[in-house]
């Protein structure tokens, strides 16, 4: 994960790396970006899979403090972000969702700051 309160531009990537433990039955792991600590979420692919994972991602939107989370939902969850994904990959609109539920468990969350 970056560093806590590093800062991070919209047109750079983000690049995440960490280990991910076992993930419970029938859990999936994503991580997420959220512009408040419980505000809505805009969950990033791939999703993480058990083990080292290294990825990049991009968040656009105005600056200012971000919240970069790694999540596991269970199964309607994760189907509920999948058709949110594809939704947005189809109309290029990206709306939040919002996961404050208690089928979604936060394993690690840091804050940055989004500029430019």
């Amino acid at each position: 994960m970056p560093l806590v309160g590093a800062s991070v531009s919209k047109t750079q990537p983000i690049r995440v790396k960490g280990t991910l433990g076992s993930v419970p039955n029938g859990y999936t792991a994503w991580l997420t970006v959220r512009r408040a600590p419980h505000g809505l979420a805009w969950p990033k692919e791939p999703r993480v899979l058990p083990g080292d994972f290294e990825t990049e991602m991009y968040e656009g939107g105005p600056p200012g403090e971000i919240h970069l989370e790694l999540v596991v939902v269970d199964a309607a969850i994760d189907a509920e972000i999948a058709a949110w994904m594809a939704e947005g990959k189809k109309t290029r609109r990206w709306d939040g969702i919002d996961l404050n539920r208690s089928q979604v468990r936060r394993l690690h969350s840091i804050k940055l700051v989004s500029r430019d």
